[in-house]
Parts: C-alpha cells; sequence; structure tokens
C-alpha cells in the first residue's frame, strides 16, 4: 500500500511541477524585481544550509551527510502547498500576494534546476566516499 501512495504522490508532485512550468512567464518573473531575486540564492546557498547544520548538531551524521543534506534540503515544493494555503485565504493585498508567489515560484524553479543539475554528481561523490 505505501508504494501505490508513493507512487501517485510522485505523479501528483509531476503535475504540479508541469502546471508550474506553464504558469512560468518571463513578465511573472520580472515581478520579483531584485530584492526577490536576491533572496532566491539567500535562501538556497544560505538558510537552508545553516538550517540543517542547526538541526543536525549533535547527530551522528557526517559532515558530508550534512553537507548533502543541507544542499538538497527538504522538497521545495511544499512551498507551493504553503503559498497556496496563504493566497488561499485571502489575507494579502493583490500586490503582495502576487510578490509572494512569484517569490516562491521563482525560488522552486531554479532549486528544481539548480538541484537538478548537481544531484548525479553529489550523489555519485556521497556514495564513493561511503563506500567501505
Amino acid at each position: 500500500m505505501h508504494d501505490g501512495a508513493e507512487v501517485i504522490e510522485k505523479f501528483c508532485e509531476l503535475a504540479l511541477i508541469l502546471l508550474l512550468g506553464s504558469l512560468v512567464t518571463v513578465k511573472g518573473l520580472g515581478e520579483l524585481g531584485w530584492a526577490g531575486w536576491l533572496l532566491v540564492p539567500v535562501l538556497l546557498f544560505v538558510i537552508r544550509p545553516l538550517a540543517t547544520a542547526v538541526a543536525f548538531t549533535g547527530s551522528s551524521t557526517t559532515p558530508a551527510e550534512r553537507a548533502f543534506i543541507g544542499w538538497f534540503g527538504v522538497r521545495g515544493i511544499g512551498s507551493l502547498y504553503y503559498v497556496a494555503v496563504a493566497l488561499g485565504m485571502g489575507i494579502l493585498p493583490v500586490a503582495e500576494a502576487r510578490l509572494l508567489f512569484w517569490t516562491v515560484a521563482a525560488c522552486v524553479v531554479v532549486s528544481i534546476v539548480v538541484h537538478g543539475m548537481t544531484a548525479s554528481p553529489l550523489s555519485r561523490r556521497l556514495l564513493l566516499e561511503h563506500r567501505p
């Protein structure tokens, strides 16, 4: 049953990524401005790795494992669910809601591209380090 649920989860995730890809436009990504685009690398290269380092303080994970987890982190796709809830509540002014959506969308898209390009080489490196 768990295997079937995992397959369904993967298909739904794929559908969500395809939907996001169909929504992304140059005009939409332009709504971020320089501050929004600056936030994307700060989230991916600073905040997530630091949060991981703090979360794994005192654990038995190796520095290489912590770096790997810090780089790939938790799935960013969850951010789309959170932003959907925030926007669905209707408590943000339209301009702020648009900025929030496009900032999250840009972060997820950049994450998919950058992490997708580095997944195979970094996974191979981590596996090589853990060979007996």
